[in-house]
């Protein structure tokens, strides 16, 4: 299976290619886009690091998601929009998205990072698309409802050497730090 990796470069961004992959999502099961006398109602999960050492990150992505909810508007899609935090913890997430699956009942998750490792099982038992927001394509590649949105390492590093082959460069140097 192919790694379905789109790249971002904002929160805003990443609510944006949810909505279209949610519109992508409804087109390919066969739902129409248009002509509902009732909206499709799509509740979306967010287990996002609210609070702990990563909460800068997920209070971003929760205020992207806010914002890319206001300034989408459709006839046909009502979006609503559950957060829970996970504090980065893969315990806790386990947790987050099993109330978002089974409690609040999403149609739909969202985690970042590595907590899409344990996340994903959960999704794929659901059969609930889960969008991950991360580098890495494996776990998109292991998983069939997992996408992920974040430029690959592969898509960098292959981007990196067109750059490097098309500027002629003969060597280059990496400077890297021990953590």
């Amino acid at each position: 299976m192919s790694s379905r990796a789109f790249s971002t470069t904002s929160s805003t961004g990443q609510l944006r290619r949810v909505a279209m992959s949610l519109m992508l999502l409804l087109d390919i099961i066969g739902l129409p886009a248009s002509g509902l006398c009732e909206p499709i109602k799509i509740r979306i999960g967010a287990t996002l690091p609210l609070t702990g050492s990563l909460a800068i990150a997920g209070n971003d992505t929760q205020r992207g998601i806010e914002l890319a909810l206001e300034e989408f508007r459709s006839p046909e899609l009502a979006l609503e929009v559950v957060f829970d935090d996970n504090q980065h913890n893969a315990k806790q997430a386990v947790s987050s998205a099993q109330k978002l699956l089974d409690v609040d009942q999403v149609n739909f998750i969202i985690s970042m990072w590595d907590m899409a490792d344990v996340i994903a099982p959960l999704a794929e038992r659901k059969q609930v698309p889960h969008m991950a927001i991360r580098w890495n394509p494996h776990i998109a590649e292991q998983y069939r409802y997992t996408f992920t949105v974040e430029s690959t390492y592969k898509s960098y590093v292959d981007s990196l050497l067109h750059l490097l082959q098309k500027e002629s460069v003969q060597s280059v140097v990496l400077l890297t730090e021990d953590a």
